[in-house]
């Protein structure tokens, strides 16, 4: 007996995936209730597997000694509330603390998440009934109704697939309007896998009509991320260097003394005095001769460089 429940151990363990919250308790039950029942193990927390007495008389005599089964019946007993414990949530352990057997802590947990009460009741009802789509995807929208929808049966109020569906068709969205008519004006009942499966095609099939956002072409980004595109002037590019505008990649320093040579040396050639052998007149801009600064009025205008 020793190694049967030896083995079973460390298997409850590795089950044990989805801890206990304020708000997952069914998906817990669910998870903890085929482990139990597997493992014959489910008797010790509904009470109908009783504690046997701890001691026993020898048949044919007045002496009392220790019940074997009463030790095999408490290591599993314990074994199943050490395991019920380690699958709450920080949150939800308080409700076990001073619980010692597997049936009276299994019985707090569902006395606090199966109120059966009014209250809870309709506090369900009015959260199923007011909780929208938005812009969550309808697998998930639907889940979440689900969910409220086996709460609502835990707790004693069932709801028929009609009353399901209704909640469902008034508040998933227009965008599947279509589909909801199609399905609503089915003469037989639509349950809930077909309701899931027929609204999530016609979301996709929706998503698949929605057109494309292009995007802009690598050539365009390149030129907003290029200046030297941008200026393209006789067949030649123009690129930046050091603040100046160079063509044909050529760059230029940015030497100010250097531009004011160059400027002077070009203004020295078209309005200096030439060479001794061809002087230029400054006036006339003739070659041959000078003119003569001190007697010779100019009563107009320089010539604009040819």
């Amino acid at each position: 007996m020793a190694s049967s429940s030896s083995t079973v151990i460390p298997q409850l363990h590795h089950y044990n995936t989805i801890k206990l919250t304020n708000s997952n308790y069914l998906l817990w039950q669910t998870q903890l209730l085929p482990i139990l029942r597997s493992n014959n193990l489910y008797g010790l927390v509904d009470g109908t597997e009783s504690c046997p007495p701890a001691e026993i008389t020898v048949p044919g005599t007045t002496t009392r000694t220790p019940n074997p089964d009463y030790k095999h019946w408490v290591d599993r007993d314990q074994f199943v509330l050490s395991w019920i414990n380690t699958s709450l949530s920080e949150a939800v352990l308080p409700i076990v603390v001073g619980h010692n057997t597997s049936a009276s802590a299994w019985r707090a947990i569902s006395d606090a998440f199966c109120a059966s009460s009014h209250t809870h009741i309709l506090q369900l009802l009015m959260q199923l009934h007011n909780t929208k789509r938005d812009d969550k995807p309808v697998a998930t929208y639907l889940q979440e109704l689900k969910y409220l929808a086996d709460q609502l049966g835990d707790a004693g109020k069932l709801l028929s697939p009609p009353e399901f569906n209704a909640i469902v068709f008034n508040n998933i969205g227009s965008d599947v309007y279509p589909a909801i008519a199609a399905l609503s004006s089915r003469p037989t009942l639509v349950s809930y896998p077909e309701l899931l499966s027929v609204l999530t095609s016609e979301e996709i099939r929706l998503r698949a009509m929605q057109p494309t956002v292009q995007l802009p072409s690598a050539q365009l980004a390149q030129r907003d991320t290029n200046p030297s595109a941008n200026f393209p002037r006789n067949g030649n590019s123009y690129h930046t260097n050091g603040g100046n505008l160079s063509r044909n990649g050529t760059s230029h320093p940015n030497n100010h003394n250097s531009s004011a040579n160059s400027f002077s040396n070009r203004n020295r050639h078209n309005f200096g005095t030439g060479s001794p052998s061809n002087p230029r007149c400054q006036i006339c801009r003739q070659n041959g001769h000078y003119a003569n600064r001190k007697n010779v009025k100019v009563p107009f205008a320089p010539l604009p460089i040819q």
